[in-house]
């Protein structure tokens, strides 16, 4: 691909409000370990955080996902659409109750979860080598752009 393309997909692709939380770009894990630490605890009964089940279809590139919030974190749906593997990439869309859309990409080893009324995705590591690396969270609010809450997982390409 020459450098116009590429330089004209770039600015298309931030002009419609696609904003990438690579998780390669990340060189190191970010402070709130008190978030992360509360964030492992769901799905371990705690009344605080729920989990939300999606849709899912799956096709020859990979598995959709779609999320029927219902005007919970300000949106009516989350849909990804994500290839296929551990870590593939995800391309998600928010749709806002205001008829609004926004979009960014993360990977596709995540849960959405609704804790205290916020929306979050949650990050673990698919196949940890120690109890240690079972516990490690990233956790982002979806949002326009999306904020990385926490995270103790750092660099993922050090887990492929």
């Amino acid at each position: 691909m020459n450098k116009s393309r590429l330089c004209l997909g770039l600015t298309a692709m931030f002009t419609a409000g696609c904003v990438g939380v690579s998780a390669g770009g990340v060189a190191a894990p970010t402070s709130n370990d008190a978030f992360c630490q509360q964030a492992s605890a769901w799905g371990g009964g705690t009344p605080t955080a729920t989990q939300i089940p999606p849709t899912v279809t799956e096709g020859d590139d990979g598995r959709s996902y779609h999320f029927d919030l219902g005007g919970k974190g300000g949106l009516k749906a989350l849909d990804a659409s994500c290839g296929w593997g551990s870590y593939a990439e995800c391309s998600f869309t928010a749709h806002r109750r205001d008829g609004g859309t926004y979009q960014f990409s993360d990977l596709s080893s995540f849960g959405l979860w609704d804790a205290n009324g916020q929306l979050y995705l949650l990050y673990r590591i698919v196949s940890p080598k120690d109890e240690a690396a079972a516990r490690k969270r990233r956790v982002v609010q979806p949002g326009h752009p999306p904020v990385e809450v926490c995270n103790q997982i750092g660099d993922y390409s050090n887990l492929m």
